[in-house]
């Protein structure tokens, strides 16, 4: 599930509750008052969506669709009805989607190579390859003169040209990294990136390009996701849970990049992860997870069986954990939230 949501300009959030299902744009009315926002729904099917990243004309919004191994980047109008895939047959799995500063290009991950294509569709093209180190992620910076990947040796910096990439801050469990807007700093994650079920905590850092300083924004003992920054590069908004869901924060700043007091808390029970903000911060971008699960049958036959055999049991938006068949296989126990709470079901 992807979201969209209209930021205002400088130190406030609108935004709306969000609804059971679908990604969403929210609209902002003031740039001090936090308040609630309109919330318009963006996409919606029953297929796996997520890492939402929105334009930097808030007009449009990329983000990843389909099954883990077989996902791929679509794009789709604010104010249209249908997405569109950048990349209609290429192999591997799309993921991590960052626009140009432009807008005119799409970047995302495959088969832990980086690469752009027309945000309009066509051929990709290599942007960062580190041979024998897979890249897990890529952000352009704001005046498009540089480029910042992360892979499994560290956080890295290089030309958007010619030239050769330089190490910034070595680690194995880096991500979620996002430019300031004057390109002085990057803010990150140092922790295991997110899954769908396991989340980990890890502490939200800035750190300062020249020189290397490094400053703790949110500390490690919860599970923070996904920093942003606010157009005038003076607070950082991130997904947190540290009073229970994972829901939006907002975080002022020094001008040395430290906290400034306590991290406001923007929403209450939105369950967002990953959130993406327009460049002029009229618009915001965020994914929800819903775990669904159902009873799927196969016949093993002489020990090797095939999933295209199989034959869906249950088919509802429900979520099991465990189940038990009967001895003579006619009746089938399980759990079942369906209800709301999870339940026992035959």
């Amino acid at each position: 599930m992807a979201v969209v949501a209209d930021f205002g300009v400088a130190k406030a959030v609108d935004l709306a509750a969000m609804r059971e299902d679908g990604a969403w744009t929210v609209r902002n009315g003031g740039m001090r008052v936090v308040k609630a926002g309109q919330v318009t729904s963006i996409a919606t099917t029953n297929a796996l969506e997520f890492d939402p990243v929105i334009s930097p004309n808030g007009l449009d919004v990329a983000y990843v669709a389909g099954a883990p191994g077989s996902s791929h980047v679509l794009v789709r109008q604010l104010a249209g009805e249908r997405a569109t895939a950048l990349v209609k047959e290429f192999p591997g799995e799309q993921l991590r989607p960052a626009w140009s500063r432009d807008g005119s290009l799409v970047a995302f991950i495959t088969n832990g190579v980086a690469y752009s294509v027309p945000s309009s569709g066509g051929a990709p093209k290599v942007l960062v390859e580190t041979p024998d180190f897979a890249i897990s992620e890529v952000a352009l910076s704001p005046d498009g003169e540089r480029i910042a990947f992360v892979n499994t040796t560290g956080l890295w910096i290089k030309p958007a040209g010619a030239g050769d990439a330089v190490q910034l801050l070595p680690g194995q469990t880096l991500h979620s990294i996002a430019w300031s807007p004057d390109g002085t700093r990057i803010a990150f994650i140092d922790g295991i990136a997110a899954g769908l079920e396991n989340m980990s905590a890890a502490p939200i850092n800035v750190i300062t390009i020249a020189g290397g300083k490094i400053a703790v924004i949110a500390k490690g003992d919860v599970v923070n996701l996904s920093p942003v920054w606010a157009p005038d590069g003076r607070s950082l908004f991130y997904t947190s849970n540290r009073q229970g869901t994972l829901d939006i924060y907002q975080q002022f700043l020094t001008r040395d990049a430290q906290p400034r007091g306590l991290a406001q808390r923007i929403t209450v029970g939105l369950s967002a992860r990953r959130i993406s903000l327009s460049k002029d911060g009229s618009h915001v971008a965020y994914d929800v997870v819903r775990s669904r699960s159902n009873i799927w049958t196969v016949d093993i036959g002489s020990g090797v069986a095939s999933m295209t055999a199989a034959r869906q049991v249950t088919s509802d938006n429900q979520r099991i954990e465990s189940l038990s068949l009967s001895h003579d296989g006619q009746w089938l126990a399980y759990d079942s939230d369906l209800g709301g709470n999870p339940i026992s079901t035959r």
